[in-house]
């Protein structure tokens, strides 16, 4: 952990103060609350830290949603541990997906006032899948872009 969060910080401290506000920082200081809550509902044995735990896997998917297989695999992991430690399941994962549909619901209800809604629909329909089709890359060139200025790597060109 030490290990990591020093990484962390040598990397994308280094680029300065323009980039704390980054979606992917958001959303892993997210993440982590979310899992903190989890641990603490599985230590505990307290259900309702659960809602914690799908309140902060919720806010995290509102930026992107990559988090979301990945906190309803916890989810699956969860409902083994705990029927594993003699409890129900049930009850758990209907408060973490409580608490996970609260900033969902916050989202589809503003895009709603706001008359954004079908245009949303519309984005996630046609315009997404139409962006994963564009752009292949070579492996240097993706290679050069998901490396941090640290290594020397400008975005679209390799200085190897």
């Amino acid at each position: 952990g030490v290990l990591a969060a020093s990484l962390f910080m040598l990397f994308h401290g280094r680029d300065g103060p323009m980039q704390t506000g980054q979606r992917d920082y958001i959303m892993a200081v997210m993440l982590l609350v979310a899992y903190a809550c989890l641990f603490r509902a599985l230590r505990r044995g307290v259900d309702t830290w659960m809602i914690g735990f799908g309140f902060a896997a919720g806010i995290a998917m509102t930026f992107k949603p990559t988090p979301a297989p990945f906190a309803l695999l916890l989810l699956v992991l969860v409902a083994f541990q705990v029927r594993r430690q003699g409890r129900g399941w049930i009850k758990p994962v209907l408060f973490a997906l409580a608490g996970l549909c609260a900033p969902l619901a916050v989202i589809v209800a503003y895009l709603h006032s706001e008359h954004a809604l079908r245009a949303f629909v519309d984005v996630t329909r046609i315009a997404w899948p139409y962006y994963a089709t564009l752009g292949r890359e070579t492996f240097p060139s993706l290679v050069a872009k998901i490396s941090p200025s640290v290594w020397g790597f400008e975005i679209g060109r390799a200085h190897v």
